[in-house]
């Protein structure tokens, strides 16, 4: 019988220490993200352009170096946020974007404080707009910043023990709007008073996932 007892303690212990995230991320983790890498085909029939930086500083270069791109990029951005706004007032487009995920991620919300969900989509909109790889440090639990503007940023982070490139962007923008589909809310705080959002989305197939949250910038 005591055998027995601590066998089921055993495989109980397991289970719970199993069903922990592997993503599961801290403020401190946060606290030690580093800047994104980024390869742009800013120029037909050349090699791509290396960038540094979250991708609203990615843009204030192109438009220095590359200003032609810069301008069909922000073009992209336009649209995607009048697509989005269009979400707002019909439910297909969030369901096609959730659906294309829904098998293989899952979500969690509100473990993070809450960004302004307007500024949030804008950093979604500037990840469609400027398309080329995305490289994540090895990790587990590696994150980058890869957007932050108005206090609301979006983190990146990988679970692979190696460098991952992310070939799509949308993948990234897809996990991010998900999440932010699901985990909005809107805010009747006296100094906040509109939709807001944070979360994370876990990619399971490729170990990364995004995070949706406030932080300073």
């Amino acid at each position: 019988m005591r055998q027995t007892i601590i066998t089921f303690l055993a495989l109980a212990n397991l289970s719970l220490v199993s069903a922990v995230p592997v993503g599961e991320v801290t403020d401190e983790l946060l606290n030690k993200a580093q800047e994104p890498t980024w390869r742009i085909q800013v120029e037909q029939g050349k090699p791509p352009v290396t960038f540094h930086g979250s991708i609203q500083k990615v843009m204030d270069q192109l438009e220095i170096d590359y200003p032609q791109y810069a301008s069909k990029a922000l073009e992209r951005i336009d649209d995607d946020l009048q697509a989005q706004e269009l979400a707002h007032s019909t439910a297909a487009p969030e369901v096609e974007a959730r659906a294309a995920l829904e098998k293989r991620d899952h979500n969690i919300c509100y473990n993070f404080p809450v960004a302004e969900e307007r500024h949030t989509n804008t950093g979604i909109a500037y990840l469609r707009g400027i398309r080329g790889d995305l490289r994540i440090r090895p990790g587990p639990r590696a994150c980058d910043r890869i957007s932050c503007s108005h206090n609301a940023a979006i983190y990146l982070c990988n679970d692979n023990p190696f460098e991952k490139w992310i070939q799509s962007w949308d993948d990234v923008a897809n996990g991010a709007k998900a999440c932010n589909n699901e985990c909005r809310y809107f805010s009747y705080d006296g100094s906040l008073t509109e939709w807001v959002t944070s979360g994370q989305r876990f990619h399971d197939p490729g170990l990364f996932n995004v995070i949706l949250r406030y932080d300073t910038c």
